[in-house]
């Protein structure tokens, strides 16, 4: 089953005012003036070869602003508005003089910064690159990256799920619920079966013919918790599958269907946290060297192949710093490396799916202020015009993009911890049963997400004393006909970075 639901707020902003403004203001702001522009072999810079030389070397990416708490924001908004950065000679810019200069990838602001004019007295808040949770709470919810025997396992999963239709078998309407059963009992079984099957025939022949699940139930639970796995650290891939899979197991876990099954398919998701913890190795966490050892090293242009390839040696040796400090008779050096590497794996999904956001953000806070509109760069929008539903003036705009952007923002920060709440919804046999209801989208399980509800309402709360005000409803759609159960939830938020990184 491949879900297709778009967050509240998306196609207003992805087909809105705010990025196609952005969209064509960011890159003119980041080009030097006419004056300055290098001119190509047949003279403009608007001849094919030109293009070319900036599609290789594109222009620096934008800056975000140094983080003020609100007090400091105030303060320095009536002490120091003075500053001027023109310098003798050059070519006015068209970038807005109310905003300082901040290099994006670094957890400081630029020396610079001192003398840059200060920021709109604004409250929200941007943290620096990387997570902000510790490293204790983030490993708890960072699966362990897997093997090469478990990719094998994983590979078969794929394919047994590929050629399973489980969804559209048994979400549609039957005569009563005990055919319902029946279709479901049905297609467990037999996927269960091809899965023995295809491990080892003889034991797969046996399981065909005595109906003894019990006996494979560790193969099962290890199966599907591989899938799992690689979901979660893998948001794009299996699409299709794994809405599969979680319904299957949903089902299999049901009390109707277990009385003829007679086995516990899902078993706990292997997590750095959980491995630390029972070979005693949790101290590895509080290692401040830790960031060093876990770190992406990403292509940067400011930067030498020297550097990088200093920076690249330098995380090598913490990694082997911490082989030799931490290994034990209980915890071995490849555990180690395993559980520094998923890390590592969790930072990969950071920088790729909260930096677009991080970016929007950036572009929203540099070139535009609330107060203050620019001709021809207005975000309002009216209803019945360009596809707008809403109608907005500039500020109320620029406050609505900037709140959505900061919510999906925190939500991707922290979408490991949510995927594996949503899992714990989905998957609990004490957990509330689903309903099979028409929600005007089609046959959905409705069902109630109590972890997933309120790990989000505490994250709603704390972006809304980061932003300080807040435009819209408040209301968080969970287990209702707008987002029926936390699966249709975990898919909503994961379009986010897709769809700013391909628009970006």
């Amino acid at each position: 089953m491949r879900v297709r639901s778009v967050p509240v707020g998306v196609r207003h902003l992805r087909d809105g005012p705010v990025y196609n403004v952005l969209r064509r203001v960011a890159p003119e702001r980041e080009k030097s003036p006419p004056s300055e522009a290098p001119q190509g072999e047949h003279g403009g810079p608007g001849d094919c070869l030109q293009q070319r030389r900036w599609r290789r070397h594109p222009p620096t990416p934008p800056t975000i602003p140094h983080v003020l708490t609100l007090t400091e924001q105030v303060s320095s908004s009536s002490t120091g508005s003075s500053n001027s950065n023109s310098g003798a000679g050059s070519a006015p810019s068209k970038k807005s003089s109310n905003f300082p200069t901040f290099n994006f990838w670094s957890s400081s602001p630029s020396s610079s910064s001192s003398t840059s004019p200060p920021l709109p007295a604004h409250p929200c808040q941007l943290p620096p690159l990387g997570s902000s949770q510790s490293m204790r709470d983030r490993a708890k919810s960072i699966p362990l990256r897997l093997s090469f025997e478990q990719r094998k396992t994983l590979h078969l999963v794929q394919a047994t799920l590929t050629a399973c239709d489980y969804t559209a078998r048994v979400d549609r309407h039957f005569k009563s619920l005990p055919h319902r059963e029946q279709a479901q009992l049905k297609q467990i079984t037999g996927v269960l079966q091809a899965l023995v099957l295809s491990e080892d025939y003889a034991k797969g022949r046996a399981l065909v013919e005595e109906q003894d699940y019990e006996r494979h139930a560790l193969f099962f639970q290890r199966c599907f918790e591989v899938a799992r796995r690689h979901k979660i650290m893998n948001p794009e891939k299996m699409r299709g599958a794994y809405g599969k899979l979680s319904y299957l197991l949903q089902d299999a876990l049901s009390p109707a269907l277990r009385r003829h099954l007679h086995v516990h398919v899902v078993g706990r998701l292997q997590t750095v946290y959980a491995l630390l913890e029972e070979k005693d190795g949790l101290r590895l966490l509080d290692d401040p060297l830790i960031h060093t050892a876990t770190q992406e090293i990403l292509p940067d242009k400011r930067k030498s192949r020297a550097q990088i390839q200093q920076e690249i040696k330098r995380k090598e040796r913490a990694i082997e710093t911490f082989v030799r400090a931490y290994t034990t008779p209980c915890l071995e050096a490849e555990d180690i490396r395993l559980c520094l590497y998923s890390i590592c794996d969790n930072n990969s999904f950071l920088n790729s799916n909260r930096l677009p956001i991080d970016k929007m953000i950036a572009y929203l806070l540099q070139y535009f202020s609330s107060s203050k509109v620019e001709p021809g760069y207005s975000l309002s929008i009216l209803q019945g015009q360009a596809g707008a539903r809403l109608t907005h003036s500039h500020e109320r705009q620029f406050n609505f993009a900037l709140q959505s952007l900061t919510l999906w923002r925190e939500i991707t920060d922290d979408m490991f911890r949510f995927w594996c709440l949503a899992e714990e919804d989905l998957l609990s046999s004490q957990g509330p049963p689903y309903t099979l209801r028409d929600t005007g989208q089609g046959l959905h399980r409705v069902q109630h997400c109590p972890r997933t509800y309120h790990a989000m309402q505490d994250l709603l709360h704390k972006t809304q004393r980061r932003v300080g005000s807040w435009v819209g409803s408040s209301v968080i759609h969970l287990g209702d006909h707008n987002v029926p159960n936390a699966l249709m939830f975990i898919d909503k938020y994961t379009q986010v970075g897709r769809e700013g990184g391909r628009k970006g």
